[in-house]
């Protein structure tokens, strides 16, 4: 369906009404036809995750010393903002510029997070 206003005579936007009318539409399968797979090794795996979460959490919560918890946060908010202010916004989508000693820095930061690997040129 169009956009509501007035329209361009010539677009270059595609919409469903520009296809091909002689052309077979494509029709997705319905809901009932599907069937369910039950993928037991990631049911068994994101459990486990989620076991060892509620058992860090408490251990945490209840065993570890106030160091251990400042040191956690600080390493969580350091991986945090590696991704974030790093390898999304600095590398990604290149929304702003760093000299070298931020850059490094935040490649540290990024590699606390154990995320993926980035592509720089330092």
């Amino acid at each position: 369906m169009r956009p509501q206003g007035p329209q361009m005579p010539e677009s270059w936007d595609l919409y469903e009404t520009d296809l091909n009318k002689d052309a077979t539409p494509i029709v997705q399968t319905s809901a009932d036809e599907r069937k369910w797979k039950i993928v037991w090794r990631n049911v068994i795996l994101v459990t486990l995750l989620h076991t060892g979460a509620v058992y860090g959490a408490y251990l945490f919560l209840t065993k570890a010393m106030w160091a251990t918890r400042l040191f956690a946060v600080f390493l969580y908010l350091c991986s945090g903002l590696g991704i974030t202010a790093g390898a999304h916004r600095l590398w990604a989508h290149k929304a702003y510029k760093a000299k070298l000693p931020l850059r490094i820095l935040l490649i540290a930061f990024n590699t606390i997070a154990f995320q993926d690997k980035i592509a720089i040129g330092l």
